[in-house]
């Protein structure tokens, strides 16, 4: 009978230990990246250098781009650089975006979508982890895993819809927050018929919010595994008011 009894005692402890509750993986990160800090910004600006790169390794894209966002009663962002000789420049705001090209409006409805696309993208992943408290997305935890550098890290998973108003696009996103620090060391998208995988390799928390500083993206498969190098990131100058 004593095996019995110990197989039962021992489905008795696991059943008893209690669920990981996804809110408070979010929460615990929330605070590892600054929450205080972040719920009373007024302003942000970084400089941000991006590399994108083709399957076969050539360079598709290399700007660096200065950011400057305002976080009142309604969001606003503008965003320059310069390109062959011309200086570009966003002006957003949640309504919509304008983009000018050496002080010239472009009057293309086209350039305007995708010029809005582009400034969401940013501000979403500078926003990280704090947007995944936003109203409308779906959380669920997905269990533990390891990174490839051996990095222990708990799952959470957050599914947007557009049948949300304030989703633009149905995309899944995994994050990958680090089981002792709860620093968000990884994100995977899965967006359209693709999935893409961005390591945050090094941080910037001389403001005293946890902001990314050095990113590797990557083309993966669902499963995780990496099919080619695509994209690498340098955000610096961060200033916070």
């Amino acid at each position: 009978m004593r095996p019995y009894f110990l197989l039962l005692s021992t489905l008795f402890i696991f059943s008893c230990q209690p669920e990981v509750d996804v809110q408070s993986i979010v929460d615990q990160a929330y605070q590892a990246h600054g929450k205080t800090l972040w719920d009373n910004l007024s302003t942000l600006h970084y400089e941000k250098q991006s590399k994108v790169y083709n399957a076969d390794g050539s360079v598709r894209v290399n700007t660096l781009q200065e950011h400057r966002y305002g976080f009142g009663e309604e969001f606003w962002a503008i965003v320059n650089w310069e390109s062959n000789g011309d200086k570009h420049e966003i002006n957003y705001t949640d309504k919509g975006a304008e983009k000018f090209v050496n002080g010239e409006r472009v009057m293309d409805e086209k350039v305007g979508a995708s010029a809005y696309e582009s400034v969401n993208a940013a501000r979403y992943t500078v926003s990280q982890p704090f947007k995944l408290n936003d109203p409308g997305v779906v959380l669920s935890y997905e269990g533990k895993d390891e990174l490839e550098d051996g990095s222990k890290v708990y799952v959470v998973k957050a599914s947007y819809s557009t049948e949300n108003e304030n989703h633009s696009k149905n995309d899944e996103w995994w994050y990958y927050f680090d089981v002792e620090n709860y620093r968000c060391l990884a994100t995977m998208v899965h967006h359209g018929t693709t999935y893409s995988y961005i390591r945050n390799l090094e941080f910037d928390d001389s403001t005293g919010i946890v902001f990314n500083y050095h990113r590797k993206g990557y083309a993966v498969d669902s499963a995780r595994n990496i099919l080619y190098h695509q994209s690498e990131y340098f955000y610096r100058k961060y200033m916070v008011q």
